[in-house]
């Protein structure tokens, strides 16, 4: 009868398989091989544990963030591996980000600060850009916290809808892409005005005339027109005597003025009396 003594315990390794992110993160499960050898002449390698259970085949890791394993082998004659550990850090999803300081299609002009709002639950965020040529190039918004901003001078593009692109990504190198279109207009828009009476002599009006402001905008549209100082909404009949000095303008939806307009009314309509 032959006898072995094995006194020597096994020898396990783990090998990691996933998609690599930046500063030791994965963006994918990452796949665990564990390799179990035991010494020349020893009694071979009985099992394997990782993780208090036993391992027969390579395991699949989709716990996000940040855990610690543990393995170790025993051979025939139960000697047992000291245990051994290995950590991994996953993130699989993207950060998120949006824009709170416009509404989709809001019409704006000159200068503006895009801003909003960004956040990752697991590697943290590590940027926000802005891209205002679909992408081509982006430039980093000023971050802080949770909350990004970015300056964007509206008048280097023509009147019209236009598209950004707000990208943020997370420290494990996840990215994620927003588009979030406005409304440039930096062309005011145009009024006018008319008026309607019965002329009389050297300019004066001899019933009180009614005066129509007119305005148009061919991109975001007119929000308001304004008359001697006041919200206009429809025609005024004039009926102070003698000359009166009137202005009026309109504004658009974007914020812009137009020219401001004036005229001079000659109004009499009260007849010479005699005696």
């Amino acid at each position: 009868i032959t006898y072995t003594t094995d006194t020597t315990p096994p020898t396990t390794t783990h090998a990691l398989s996933g998609t690599a992110g930046n500063a030791g993160w994965y963006t994918s499960n990452v796949v665990v091989t564990l390799s179990a050898t035991d010494n020349v002449g020893g009694t071979g390698v009985a099992s394997t544990t990782m993780d208090g259970s036993s391992y027969t085949t390579p395991r699949t890791i989709s716990t996000q963030g940040a855990s610690t394993h543990t393995y170790f082998s025993t051979d025939a004659a139960n000697n047992v591996e000291s245990t051994k550990s290995f950590s991994l850090s996953i993130d699989t999803v993207a950060p998120t980000s949006s824009v709170t300081s416009h509404a989709a299609n809001a019409p704006v002009r000159g200068t503006i600060s895009l801003a909003g709002t960004a956040s990752d639950a697991t590697s943290g965020l590590a940027q926000v850009e802005v891209s205002t040529n679909g992408g081509t190039s982006w430039n980093a918004a000023t971050l802080t916290g949770g909350s990004w901003s970015y300056s964007i001078n509206t008048t280097s593009f023509p009147d019209g809808s236009k598209t950004f692109q707000i990208r943020s990504t997370d420290n494990a190198g996840n990215q994620s892409t927003v588009s979030h279109a406005l409304l440039v207009d930096n062309t005011p828009p145009t009024s006018s005005h008319s008026i309607a009476g019965t002329m009389g002599n050297n300019g004066f009006y001899v019933t009180a005339p009614v005066v129509t402001i007119s305005a148009t905008d061919a991109t975001s549209g007119v929000a308001s027109r304004t008359f001697n100082g006041a919200n206009y909404s429809a025609p005024v009949t004039i009926s102070t005597q003698g000359t009166t000095n009137h202005t009026y303008f309109s504004t658009d939806a974007a914020g812009n003025n137009s020219t401001t307009g004036s005229f001079s009314l000659k109004v009499d309509t009260v007849a010479p009396s005699s005696a």
